[in-house]
């Protein structure tokens, strides 16, 4: 239930009733870990605002996920986890290619060079607008 800093509920919000539905409204509307206005990131990190636009964009889908959560809850089951970062990649991907319809160009794509790994990309996909190819590294802490 969402609720207000005095601790009252928020009417203006949704009350999701599925879980997976609430986890994935709060990865897309999770505060994020680094300022995106400092001198270093400037342009570089996604924003708050900009996610709390794309739930703006994609509150009626996520209305219908809570209905019939049954394409979110089958693709979680398709890439079942124990591991929280995991779990948060799955619904980090469900986001971006299923409510933003952009396409997944790669997932955890480890760069090596002479048998010695580099490093890994978590996400690289286009976006629809002008099909830009755009990396994302994501984490959750708990």
């Amino acid at each position: 239930m969402a609720m207000t800093r005095t601790g009252k509920r928020d009417l203006t919000q949704p009350v999701w009733r599925c879980q997976p539905v609430r986890e994935l409204v709060a990865v897309m509307t999770m505060p994020g870990l680094i300022e995106h206005t400092a001198a270093n990131y400037r342009g570089r990190v996604v924003d708050d605002a900009w996610c709390r636009g794309c739930y703006q964009i994609g509150l009626a889908r996520l209305e219908q996920l809570d209905f019939n959560p049954a394409p979110l809850t089958q693709w979680i089951a398709a890439r079942k986890t124990e591991r929280l970062g995991s779990y948060f990649e799955t619904l980090i991907e469900y986001w971006l290619t299923e409510l933003l319809g952009y396409q997944l160009v790669a997932r955890n794509r480890v760069i090596s060079q002479d048998r010695r790994q580099l490093g890994e990309f978590d996400f690289l996909f286009r976006q629809h607008q002008d099909a830009t190819l755009v990396h994302w590294e994501v984490t959750v802490k708990f």
